[in-house]
């Protein structure tokens, strides 16, 4: 005992001491020079550290019995109906505490205590007592669990939720089609939790009676300890990441949300909006549902799902055993724990290769959110799982040679559910299910001789049961099934004109169920009595895959050796631009990947025990990267010079693909790792004696911690890289509370096909736009989203756009403007916000949302060099003397819109602004100015540094010019009038104009004048002047749309002209 316990302390120390230097040295590589250090979630950390504990216990908690599988720990805990009667009484209470006002999102400080409180007994209740009365509707008791093989509460734990939250989708979809109000939902779905209650009542009195206060006996075996200790460290990462971000990363997770503001709504019909979306409306039903229930706005609500992560490890678990389980238990929790580290390959420093930071899709929608697309993932492995389940527990590895010719109720139910699951799921995010044919189809094209023909007939009616639910809901949802489909896959296929696209669809989908059956006839025909000399398979087969692998030993070095070689360079654009398909597949199959393919070498050692499961598993891979692989394929062969766009949506298709191929991936590296294992121990230096029984044992523990050690840092590192780069609270990486609060109200309060106009702020641009039917422009150019300014066109310029393109509202941060240089900034404050949005119609914290006055015209804005309408109060690009007054922009003066003013209230002291630019010898000059004093001396000049050329001034009521030696009287001049300058003048012998050398002409108001001399000679100009004098006091000079002629976009004339406006 002494021993053991010596031994267990050691274990502890070295896992306690290796999480402690692991996580420092992740937090000094990555997280200290992100900036991240003071912004990480300690919630999210110790959820990975709940993980990599999970990990190492897998490989060392030991039991009582050297069964697995048996008890390992038990407690009891009050009974199941005493629960469903707490919840429905607790949530018949909370019905009576009012919702939110806001429907979509809402800042959570906005939220009171009593909100949440009713919120959390809903979400906990609407995910638990639903799904508890259906799980008892569909199986009697114990029926399923004898069957699969798993406790009742871990079986209950993961398939209560999914029943639930399906139940609450159909029951809000079916509200909608029949035309009731959203206002209602939350009184009818809480009466159909309590018509389900006292169904399942009912019949549980006249099975066997109800036992409220009996206790319920929790057993766990040390295999589902082991999941459940992992599944909880998952809900904490997601937890973690939800209090740090507060509502949804960004990216396409505000798909769901969209239906949201147009379910249960009469003015809308939803189905007439999403025939041309990209995926269907029911996750916006079951965020409805859940947003009615638990009265906060359905953003929010989707946040308090995060603890639910968990179900996507239980429900990977369930799936694991539905292959694996009688091939050999141990597999299935091994393999599920290699799911739940399966991160992108990690050399020593993070590499940014996709969305998700080097981590699988899987991954990230499994740990780091829970949204539609893991609702997706745990509906397609619970789905297969009792597709699996319903051929016979592991069919693949079944001895028995006797065959059902009639399905059992049990099988038929499972076939019903995992088709029905599968609809579902397809129904929230449609690409799971092709992946569900062909993994099912391989399951039975490698499964035993004798066991084929059952197989084929469970096969054959579960794709029918998917065709006729799919035909149901496209019928209920009036053909958005189908026409989604045909715009998702089939219509890149050749479609004859007379065929509608529903039509073919659905010809597609029989055809499918056909050619099995034709494929099954072939089969039987021709390969069904064959049989192979496994002796003489194993040996080619040994061959030809220590041959690939030399192969593949030398290409995998080469990727790994030019990837640290340009690790500074390597990223997602990088691997975009060179078009690194192999580099990236192989990057993001990862270390376990890897393993899988070195370790198949020993699967195919011993092939004759285990050729139906390796066969099924290598079909599965290899499909699963082909599929994800055809845009690679088809840019390499199609497109000589593919656009950046093109390899996007490649790498995009394969991150969201070959992720099906994880679970395989998983299964394949513990089986030939078993192998090797095996391998290993017959070694001559592992046989036991009693002279090295402790030495061999003590290097066994040895070689296990590091090689765990060596795995969680190859493959899990970027995880937890990703969790940080995802979960910390740059405010570059969440949406705010005020962004939140904006979101809630343009969804509540402005109408779905209005266009709106926003900074490039993707954390509000993203969730408006999914939100809205109608287009949301971005204030100037990013990738290829729609915007209305380009850069190279002057602003001012651009106005037209705005009516052009129908925007109605502008959404603007009131203290920086995102993703804007100064110049932009500036033209939203100076110019759009006073003119075109000067209405306000709401304002929260640092954002306001403006609406444009329709067929607005904004006179007095001239085309110019210098229109002033990029400044606010200070001028850019001006040189500025203000001891004797200030300078500033003004929004208007006398019919001109920003008109910069000059205003000297010292008697000694003058104002000045000068403008320095690049040495004309010739030129032109306009612009506009006016003043309130004309006895003093006001004066305009284009100087040579401090040389003055033209020189011009009013004084004592007139327009004068300096010759050099005295003022000469030009013409008469009126305070509190606009005047029209033209200066044209002349410094060489180039006759501009019609002018000898040192000569000016000046244009007041088109009369000309002159040509007049300078007053000093020079050879070039380089400013332009306008000054009071010592003796202008208590006066302002205006001046406005400055035009140079040397300017490409300025023409003479051009300031006389006003800019076009909508």
């Amino acid at each position: 005992m002494i021993k053991n316990l010596f031994k267990n302390s050691l274990i502890a120390t070295f896992i306690f001491v290796f999480i402690l230097i692991y996580l420092l040295f992740l937090y000094a590589l990555y997280i200290v020079p992100n900036n991240f250090a003071d912004k990480i979630s300690f919630i999210m950390i110790l959820g990975f550290t709940i993980v990599i504990v999970g990990v190492f216990l897998a490989a060392f908690l030991k039991t009582n019995s050297r069964k697995n599988s048996e008890v390992f720990l038990n407690f009891n805990f009050i009974s199941e109906d005493l629960i469903k009667i707490i919840l429905l009484i607790s949530m018949i209470a909370a019905f009576f505490i009012p919702p939110m006002k806001n429907s979509m999102a809402t800042d959570w400080r906005q939220v009171q205590t009593i909100n949440f409180i009713r919120a959390i007994i809903y979400i906990i209740g609407s995910l638990f007592l639903p799904g508890a009365c259906l799980y008892n509707f569909l199986f009697t008791k114990n029926e399923l669990e004898d069957l699969v093989k798993i406790e009742p509460f871990l079986l209950k734990l993961t398939l209560f939720p999914i029943f639930s939250l399906v139940f609450i989708g159909i029951s809000v979809m079916i509200l909608d089609i029949i035309g009731l109000v959203k206002e209602i939902f939350q009184l009818i779905l809480l009466l159909f939790f309590i018509g389900l209650f006292m169904i399942d009542q009912i019949i549980k009195i006249r099975n066997s009676g109800i036992y409220l206060f009996s206790k319920a006996k929790i057993n766990i075996s040390r295999n589902s300890f082991i999941i459940l200790f992992i599944a909880a460290g998952v809900s904490i990462i997601s937890l973690g990441i939800y209090i740090s971000t507060e509502y949804l990363i960004q990216g396409d997770s505000w798909w769901p949300l969209g239906p949201c503001n147009y379910i249960g709504r009469k003015d809308i019909d939803i189905i007439d909006l999403y025939h041309d979306q990209h995926y269907p409306p029911f996750a916006g039903y079951i965020l409805v549902g859940l947003g009615s229930l638990t009265g906060l706005p359905y953003l929010n609500t989707n946040a308090l799902l995060a603890p639910f992560s968990y179900v996507s490890i239980t429900s990977m678990y369930i799936f694991m055993k539905s292959i694996l389980d009688k091939y050999n238990p141990d597999f299935s929790y091994l393999s599920t724990i290699l799911v739940s580290i399966y991160g992108g390959l990690f050399l020593l420093y993070p590499i940014q290769i996709n969305n998700w930071f080097n981590i699988s899709h899987y991954s990230f929608r499994s740990m780091f959110i829970f949204d539609y697309k893991t609702i997706t993932f745990i509906l397609f492995y619970i789905a297969l799982s009792f597709f699996f389940y319903s051929i016979g527990s592991n069919s693949i590895v079944d001895k028995s040679s006797k065959i059902n010719k009639l399905y059992k109720p049990l099988e038929l139910k499972l076939i019903i559910l995992a088709s029905f699951l599968l609809i579902i799921g397809y129904l929230i995010y449609m690409i799971p299910l092709i992946p569900a044919i062909y993994i099912s189809f391989f399951y039975f094209l490698f499964s035993k001789k004798q066991l084929k023909k059952k197989i084929f007939s469970t096969l054959l009616l579960f794709w029918l049961m998917i065709i006729l639910f799919f035909i149901i809901f496209d019928f209920a949802l009036m053909f958005i099934l189908s026409d989604l489909f045909y715009n998702k896959f089939v219509k890149y296929i050749f479609t004859p004109p007379w065929i509608s696209p529903t039509l073919f669809v659905y010809t597609i989908l029989f055809s499918l169920v056909f050619s099995i059956f034709l494929f099954f006839l072939i089969y039987k025909k021709f390969f069904y009595e064959k049989t192979i000399r496994i002796e003489k398979l194993k040996l080619k087969l040994t061959i030809i895959y220590a041959i690939f692998i030399l192969g593949f030993t030398i290409f995998i070095s080469i990727i790994i050796y030019n990837t640290i070689k340009n690790h500074d360079d390597i990223n997602k654009h990088y691997i975009l631009v060179n078009q690194l398909s192999f580099e990236y597949i192989i990057l993001n199959i990862g270390l376990i990947g890897i393993l899988a393919i070195y370790f198949l070498y020993f699967c195919f050692k011993n092939y004759e025990n285990n050729k139906e499961l390796v066969n099924f598993l290598i079909s599965w891979i290899l499909f699963s990267l082909i599929f994800s692989s055809i845009s690679f394929i088809q840019i390499r062969f199609d497109k000589i010079n593919p656009t950046f766009e093109d390899l996007l949506f490649a790498f995009n298709w394969f991150d969201k693909n070959w992720i099906f191929a994880i679970p395989a991936f998983s299964i394949l590296t513990i089986i030939g790792g078993f192998e090797f294992r095996k391998k290993l121990w017959s070694l001559k230096i592992f046989k036991l004696n009693k002279f090295n029984t402790l030495y061999i044992k003590s290097l066994i523990c040895t070689n296990k911690l590091l090689a765990i050690s060596l795995i969680l840092i190859l493959s899990y590192s970027n995880i937890i890289i990703g969790g940080v780069y995802r979960g910390n609270t740059d405010e570059n990486r969440r949406m705010s509370d005020a962004e939140a609060q904006v979101v809630g109200w343009v969804a509540d309060n402005i109408d779905h096909d209005s266009n709106i106009l926003i900074e490039n702020r993707f954390q509000l641009y993203t969730p408006i736009n999914y939100l809205i039917n109608s287009t949301v422009y971005l204030i100037h150019s990013a990738r290829n989203f729609d915007h209305i300014f380009d850069y190279q066109i002057p602003y001012e310029l651009q106005t037209y756009k705005l009516k052009e393109n129908k925007i109605e509202y502008a959404i603007f941060y009131d203290d920086i403007h995102y993703g804007c240089n100064k110049k932009m900034s500036n033209f939203i404050d100076g110019y759009l916000i006073p003119f075109f949005f000067d209405e306000v119609v709401y304002h929260y914290k640092d954002i306001t949302i403006y609406r444009r006055a329709p067929n607005i015209k904004i006179n007095g804005i001239y085309k110019a060099t210098y229109n002033f309408i990029y400044d606010t109060v200070e001028l850019n690009e001006w040189n500025l003397y203000e001891k004797g007054g200030d300078v500033k922009v003004i929004l208007e003066h006398n019919g001109h819109k920003k008109v910069v003013q000059l205003f000297d209230n010292n008697e000694n002291k003058l104002v000045k602004m000068t403008n320095s630019f690049n040495i004309q010898e010739s030129g032109t000059i306009e612009l506009y100015f006016e003043s309130t004093e004309i006895e003093e001396e006001l004066s305009i000049r284009l100087q040579s540094n401090f040389y003055i050329g033209p020189y011009i001034c009013i004084k004592s009521s007139e327009f004068l010019y300096y010759n050099g030696t005295q003022f000469v009287t030009i013409c008469d001049a009126q305070k509190d009038t606009f005047y029209h300058l033209r200066i044209d003048f002349e410094c060489g012998n180039k006759t501009y104009e019609g002018l000898n050398q040192d000569e000016f002409f000046i244009y007041i108001n088109d009369i000309k004048y002159g040509p007049f001399n300078f007053s000093e000679d020079i050879n070039t100009v380089d400013k332009f002047v306008i000054a009071t004098s010592k003796e202008f006091k208590n006066g302002s000079v205006y001046l406005d749309a400055v035009g140079y002629s040397w300017d490409g976009n300025y023409n003479i004339g051009d300031n006389k002209l006003e800019i076009m406006t909508a």
